[in-house]
């Protein structure tokens, strides 16, 4: 892990960038949303690292400045979008020149809608530490592993022109779920442990869970269903009535999402789709209907869930009047 947090260290000076694939040029300049690349979902198709069309501003996010940044297309904004996204009037600024370089980076899987509401880290006002914003708020990735193969597998990470590096160890099933900190375009390898064959290459594109193996469905036959079921609502009736205090009148609300949380989330959903897991409900529970439908879902990686979570909590105080730990 020492080794790996030195190689892992030097992208944090440099942005990791990927010759095959990265931003073409930074001569493109969007003035409205419509200009975006969209897909069929109307949701960006890439990263996007969009900065105002000024004189000034080109050095600052030049090739020799910020690097070619993995998976980012790197663009100029002016017009329309840049007074939606940056409130910056450009055409009536008598000098231009004090405006500041302001930039933004949107995330692969936004929806149009929620272009306009990139999370605050995204969001770069006054262009200052622009190198380390790019990096450290833009590049950087969450990337996990669960493994459902034959046997227990080892990750490794495969820096460019170099030979593997061996990360952990990782056991099969949900609860050995393993979360790697890196960098849109790096590499990932994942071998078995026993005969040392390729499970799967993997490389950075976005915030990921990637399944190793074949996700095993869990429909079976149930018996007892209905007795099953009542026994788990009086238990559920069992806990409230233990409940001493209360906060609010009635135990839940329903409110809207800041759009900016809303977006991350629905992002990170969108970009993995395909990555998802059968639900794994060894306990035998009934408050899903494992035994007769798939149950679904998709694992969060830690550091999101928790920034999710932080926003989440100010929203819960805000309702129940009550500060949370």
């Amino acid at each position: 892990m020492r080794l790996l947090a030195l190689i892992l260290g030097l992208s944090m000076i440099f942005v990791c960038y990927s010759e095959e694939h990265s931003s073409e040029s930074a001569t493109d300049i969007y003035t409205s949303l419509d200009e975006l690349p969209l897909d069929e979902e109307q949701r960006l198709l890439d990263h996007h690292l969009l900065y105002l069309d000024l004189p000034h501003c080109y050095h600052a996010y030049s090739e020799e400045r910020i690097g070619k940044p993995a998976f980012r297309h790197v663009a100029k904004v002016s017009g329309l979008l840049a007074f939606q996204m940056f409130a910056i009037n450009i055409s009536s600024a008598r000098d231009s020149t004090s405006l500041p370089c302001a930039a933004v980076c949107l995330e692969r899987g936004t929806r149009l809608d929620h272009i306009l509401h990139p999370l605050p880290k995204h969001i770069n006002r006054d262009g200052s530490n622009i190198p380390s914003w790019v990096s450290q708020k833009c590049q950087r990735a969450e990337f996990g592993f669960i493994s459902y193969a034959d046997n227990p597998a080892v990750i490794y990470y495969v820096p460019a022109g170099g030979e593997e590096v061996m990360l952990n160890r990782l056991e099969q099933r949900e609860k050995h779920t393993s979360w790697q900190q890196s960098f849109l375009g790096h590499r990932f390898r994942v071998r078995d442990e026993v005969t040392n064959e390729i499970l799967g290459d993997y490389l950075v594109e976005f915030n990921a869970i990637n399944v190793v193996g074949i996700s095993p469905q869990r429909l079976q036959h149930r018996d007892n269903i209905p007795q099953r079921v009542e026994q788990s609502l009086q238990h559920e009736w069992d806990r409230a009535n233990r409940v001493k205090r209360t906060f609010t009148e009635v135990g839940f609300a329903r409110g809207k999402l800041p759009l900016d949380l809303f977006s991350s989330m629905s992002s990170y959903h969108y970009n993995n789709r395909f990555n998802r897991i059968y639900e794994e409900w060894n306990t035998g529970g009934v408050v899903v209907n494992w035994w007769e439908a798939n149950i679904y879902m998709t694992l969060m990686p830690w550091g999101l869930k928790k920034y999710w979570q932080s926003r989440l909590k100010v929203l819960v105080e805000a309702w129940s009047g009550v500060e949370l730990e």
